[in-house]
């Protein structure tokens, strides 16, 4: 056995796990008339022949029969005896239709000039190799093969139309539409004419002229109008040009030619679903996997929107059961809850949600944001209240202190603040939450603990913006330690520039240090920003009742 030959087998033998998985492109004709001869030339007295023609004959049957790794032993056997490389045709089909490019490719390579002369004529072989390559993505190599068989060949509508496919492919859009346009002009492509309409229309579609190539699909339809893939080119092109509706009938007129195909099925319900036609929508998108908590919670979208609030609540429990993490059903059901005002069970279901996971913030913020909506923040409370006691968590007890404070119950805020403060080691959740302590200090008119507790929040790394804010604003109130007051709210500023209170803080600093113009442009920047703020006012008016 020649070398070569072994490292073929070897090859293939080492690839073939991931060969019974791999796609294969659209089949090519088996054999030819011209091979058919080859392999009968095979069959002579001797016995050696015979059994040839007889393992050749086992190869090519279990190919046909999906048998792929016995196949793959008859090959194997009749390539050790034969060197001859007709001996490699059925080989070649069979590499093809399990999708082993690469190893068409690397046997080509070994044996090019031997292929080059014994396929010069087999049409079939020559294009397996071209496509092999185009798989690979060698584009260039593929497109040069192409252009040589179309050249050889340029009456032949398979050799033209790869041939354009790679010019495409290898984004030669000028070259594409040239042989494009011979091969239309070509009457003996006339029956496939159809296809090259259809391949024009992605040239334009890529140069962006999207009139043009919707007029070219239209053509490739009246010469086959069962075409499916050019009614689903045509749904597409006519939703890039916003011609929604009429992207709606092209999809659905390609489904009922091609059948089923759960992406465009999902894609249509989308379409119908923005043009308000709910029912349209839900019949296409039930088509899809009932099992996947996706398909479930796009069935309660379309539902929800469409006011059937039941339904989509059905789907939505469907789908946390299938997933119990699915964190956008979970907030789809919480916001259909509250729309509804069914208040105590959405306060139940976000209070075990957040049972689950405590160091899920995500589900605390939600469930805060419930108070916007108009949850009454004692009923938050007292579920939080009622975790509370399952896990004193530092989530749990943040969103307390925080509604606390919120309801302006300063001592119940002030002692979950402490009690977050105890159990946290975060040194930004402990700046944060000394600010909030600072803060409060602020609010009841505690100065000596202000600054005490604020000055123990500067030593955190990093500092929360704020603290320096609050910290200077104390100080200007005071018209003390101005100078520190300024180097406090110049930090605060360098973290966030625009912040509308961050400014006003220093222009009232610079008030008190005497300097009215500057202070003046600063709270006229930041009432820009918040226009109804009544401190903001009193300090622009203190501005223009002073002396500059």
């Amino acid at each position: 056995m020649k070398k070569n030959s072994v490292v073929c087998v070897v090859l293939l033998a080492s690839t073939l796990g991931s060969a019974c998985s791999a796609a294969a492109p659209a089949k090519i004709k088996k054999v030819s008339q011209k091979s058919q001869r080859r392999e009968i030339e095979l069959v002579h007295d001797a016995p050696e022949h015979q059994h040839k023609y007889f393992l050749s004959l086992s190869a090519s049957y279990q190919h046909a029969s999906g048998k792929i790794p016995q196949a793959l032993e008859s090959f194997n056997r009749l390539l050790e005896n034969n060197q001859s490389p007709h001996s490699y045709n059925g080989f070649v089909h069979f590499l093809f239709d399990v999708g082993q490019f690469k190893a068409i490719a690397d046997l080509y390579e070994r044996h090019s000039a031997t292929f080059d002369k014994a396929f010069e004529d087999d049409i079939e072989i020559r294009l397996i190799i071209a496509q092999s390559y185009a798989n690979l993505n060698q584009d260039a190599k593929a497109e040069d093969m192409f252009i040589k068989i179309a050249t050889k060949y340029p009456d032949n509508e398979q050799v033209a139309y790869f041939a354009a496919l790679a010019y495409l492919k290898n984004n030669q859009n000028d070259k594409a539409e040239e042989f494009i346009n011979k091969c239309l002009k070509n009457p003996q492509l006339k029956q496939r004419h159809f296809l090259f309409h259809f391949l024009y229309s992605k040239v334009l579609i890529q140069q962006h002229k999207l009139p043009q190539a919707l007029e070219q699909i239209e053509k490739s339809l009246e010469l086959f109008p069962k075409f499916d893939r050019a009614w689903l080119f045509k749904a597409v092109v006519l939703e890039q040009m916003g011609k929604i509706n009429e992207a709606i009938s092209g999809y659905k007129q390609f489904l009922d030619l091609a059948g089923r195909d759960e992406m465009v099925e999902k894609q249509l319900a989308q379409l119908l679903f923005s043009q308000n036609r709910f029912t349209e929508a839900r019949s296409y998108l039930k088509r899809s996997n009932v099992n996947s908590p996706e398909y479930l919670f796009e069935l309660a979208i379309i539902d929800f929107k469409a006011n059937r609030h039941k339904k989509a609540l059905a789907s939505l429990d469907k789908a946390i059961k299938l997933e119990p993490k699915f964190v956008k059903g979970r907030l789809l059901k919480a916001e259909i809850l509250l729309q509804n005002k069914r208040v105590s069970e959405l306060l139940a279901f976000l209070r075990d949600w957040i049972k689950q996971d405590f160091d899920d913030l995500s589900v605390v913020h939600t469930f805060l944001l419930t108070r916007k909506a108009g949850v009454h923040p004692a009923a938050l409370i007292r579920t939080l209240q009622e975790l509370e006691k399952i896990k004193p968590h530092v989530n749990i007890l943040a969103a307390l202190a925080d509604l606390h404070l919120e309801s302006k119950n300063y001592k119940q805020a002030l002692e979950y603040y402490q009690k977050l403060l105890a159990q946290t080691t975060d040194n930004d959740v402990k700046s944060k939450v000394l600010f909030q302590i600072g803060y409060i200090h602020f609010a009841t008119n505690q100065p000596t603990l202000l600054e005490s507790t604020l000055q123990q929040a500067l030593t955190c790394t990093p500092v929360y913006p704020s603290v320096y804010n609050l910290l200077a604003y104390h100080y200007a109130d005071h018209n003390k330690n101005l100078d520190q007051a300024l180097e406090l709210i110049e930090k605060a500023l360098a973290i966030a520039p625009d912040c509308y209170y961050y400014l006003d803080t220093k222009g009232l600093v610079l008030l008190k240090q005497g300097k009215h113009a500057q202070a003046r442009e600063l709270f006229v920047k930041a009432l820009e920003q918040s226009p109804d703020d009544q401190v903001i006012k009193k300090h622009l008016s203190m501005t223009q009742e002073a002396t500059p």
